[in-house]
C-alpha cells in the first residue's frame, strides 16, 4: 500500500468518525449549523451581497477602466485591490475569480493579485472594534493598517511585473440582462459561502466537544473571525493580526470561491509577510496617535448583531434563491431550444 492509499484510508476513517460523532451529538451539531446559517442570513449575506453584485457590474462594464484610463496600470488588478479591501474578505477572491473566468486577467496575474485583494473591510473592522474596545477608532486603525500593507504589496507587484501594466479588455453595455447575470453569480457565491460556513461549524463543534481546551483565548478567533467579539483588552497589533488573517473559515471560503481557477499557494505564503506587516503598521499608528489610551477592559453585558429571532429574513433569502434559480433554469431552456 503506497502513501497515497494510506492517506486516503486515514481520511476515510476520520470522516466516518466525524459522521458518527454528529449522529451521537445531533442536537448540538444541529444547533451549531442553525446558528452559523442564521449568522449568514442576518450578517454576512446582507453585508456582502450588494458589494458582490456591484463589483461584478463595474468589472463587466469597465467603469473603473474609464475612470483610470490615463494610468498605465492594469485596471483589472486595481479593481480587485479596491473591492477586495473595501468589500470584505470573500469579495476580493470572487472579483479575481470572475476576471479569470472572463479572461480579463491570466491565472499567473490572478495568483499575485489575490495576495493584496484580501481584507476585512472597514464595516466589519469597525463593528468588531465596538464589541472589543467600545469605540470605532481601533477598528478603523486596524483596517487602515491592513490597507497600507496590501497597498505596499500592490506597488511592489506592479513595479516588478511588466504584465501588470495597462491592457485593454472588452466591455459590456449596461443592461437588465447584465444585472440579472451579476445577481445570479453573486447568489451562487453567497450560497457557497453559507454552505462552507455551515460545514465548518460542524467540524469546529466536533473539536469543541472533544477538545474544549483548544477553544480558549484567541484560538476561537483563528478558527472563526467573528469570535473576536468575545474578546476584550487586546493590543492593537494583535487585533490587527487576527483581522488580517481572517480565520480558517474565511480562508476555506476563499478556496471554495476560487475553485481551482488558479493556484492559491502564493496567497498563503504571502500571508506570512502581509500579517506581520499589517501588525507593524498598526504599531506605528499606535505610537504616532497614542491609540493605546482607547484600549481598555471594555466589555458590554450583551452584544447583539440582531435582536430578532424572526424567520422572515430566512424566508426572504429562500425566496430570493428560488427566484434566481427558476430564472436560470428558464434561461438554460431558452438557450437549449436555440
Amino acid at each position: 500500500m503506497n502513501l497515497k492509499s494510506i492517506i486516503n484510508v486515514l481520511i476515510s476513517i476520520v470522516l466516518i468518525s466525524v459522521a458518527v460523532i454528529c449522529i451521537i451529538n445531533q442536537e448540538i451539531i444541529s444547533s451549531a449549523v442553525y446558528l452559523s446559517m442564521s449568522r449568514c442570513v442576518k450578517r454576512i449575506i446582507p453585508s456582502l451581497f450588494a458589494m458582490s453584485v456591484l463589483s461584478g457590474i463595474i468589472q463587466r462594464t469597465g467603469a473603473l477602466e474609464f475612470l483610470f484610463s490615463k494610468l498605465r496600470l492594469n485596471v483589472g488588478s486595481l479593481c480587485c485591490f479596491i473591492f477586495g479591501n473595501i468589500g470584505g474578505y470573500p469579495i476580493g477572491a470572487k472579483t479575481v475569480t470572475d476576471m479569470v473566468n472572463q479572461s480579463k486577467i491570466s491565472k499567473d496575474i490572478a495568483e499575485r493579485v489575490i495576495c493584496y485583494s484580501f481584507s476585512c473591510g472597514p464595516a466589519f473592522a469597525i463593528s468588531v472594534s465596538y464589541a472589543v474596545y467600545g469605540n470605532s477608532i481601533c477598528g478603523f486603525a486596524a483596517f487602515i493598517s491592513i490597507l497600507i500593507s496590501n497597498f505596499l504589496l500592490y506597488v511592489i507587484h506592479s513595479l516588478k511585473s511588466k504584465d501588470l501594466k495597462h491592457s485593454h479588455t472588452n466591455h459590456e453595455n449596461f443592461s437588465t440582462k447584465l444585472i440579472v447575470e451579476c445577481v445570479l453569480n453573486s447568489n451562487n457565491a453567497m450560497l457557497l459561502i453559507t454552505a462552507m460556513i455551515a460545514i465548518f461549524s460542524v467540524f469546529s463543534e466536533v473539536l469543541k466537544i472533544y477538545f474544549p481546551e483548544i477553544f480558549v483565548s484567541v484560538i476561537p478567533s483563528i478558527f472563526e473571525i467573528s469570535n473576536l467579539i468575545t474578546l476584550n483588552n487586546l493590543s492593537l497589533p494583535c487585533f490587527t493580526s487576527l483581522l488580517a488573517l481572517g480565520g480558517l473559515c474565511v480562508l476555506i471560503q476563499v478556496s471554495a470561491l476560487v475553485n481551482s481557477s488558479f493556484s492559491l499557494k502564493r496567497f498563503y505564503l504571502t500571508r506570512l509577510i502581509q500579517i506581520p506587516l499589517a501588525s507593524a503598521v498598526s504599531l506605528i499608528i499606535d505610537y504616532l496617535f497614542g491609540l493605546s489610551r482607547y484600549i481598555c477592559a471594555y466589555k458590554p453585558n450583551h452584544i447583539y448583531f440582531s435582536q430578532s429571532d424572526s424567520v422572515i429574513p430566512m424566508l426572504c433569502v429562500i425566496a430570493m434563491i428560488s427566484i434566481v434559480t427558476v430564472t436560470k433554469i428558464k434561461q438554460r431552456m431558452v438557450y437549449a431550444m436555440r
